[in-house]
């Protein structure tokens, strides 16, 4: 369902993380929730402008983008907005947040090996929908997403 680059890759990541969680613990870290997706998320009113995270049951350390690629891959057909999009709204508040300690050497190749990782751990489901999806639509959506997928891997294995 993938190239054969790919599926290398992520096979010989299946089989040893660590070259991938080698690159990653080079990048600032914090604390993550670990399963950020819209099941653990609750908006509170508008007037507070907060969302609440629940079920704090995998959180631990990790560069900031390793919770959006999660979040990317888990989420992918009921985002309200593309998965770019989803992207620039989380650097753009990050980088508000962060404001002089944000930085784009560091940004980048995080965010690209994070969705690298997101892959190695969310893309079965990606290709057993896209192979044995209950509609030829929900086939063709993911078929779409290993399109999209595939090239975040290999971006990814850039900074490994």
């Amino acid at each position: 369902m993938v190239d054969s680059d790919v599926a290398e890759l992520i096979g010989s990541l299946l089989d040893d993380p660590g070259p991938l969680c080698d690159a990653l613990s080079r990048y600032p870290q914090t604390v993550i929730h670990g399963d950020w997706k819209l099941g653990n998320l609750g908006i509170l009113p508008e007037a507070a402008r907060r969302i609440v995270l629940l079920d704090w049951g995998q959180v631990g350390p990790a560069p900031p983008a390793v919770e959006l690629g999660w979040y990317l891959a888990v989420n992918s057909a009921r985002m309200p907005v593309s998965k770019e999009e989803a992207i620039t709204i989380y650097r753009d508040g990050l980088q508000k947040r962060l404001g002089d300690r944000f930085d784009e050497s560091w940004w980048q190749p995080q965010l690209d090996l994070s969705l690298l990782g997101a892959f190695l751990q969310l893309g079965w489901p990606k290709t057993l929908g896209a192979a044995r999806g209950e509609t030829e639509a929900v086939r063709q959506r993911e078929r779409s997403e290993l399109i999209w997928w595939s090239a975040r891997v290999r971006e990814g294995a850039r900074w490994l």
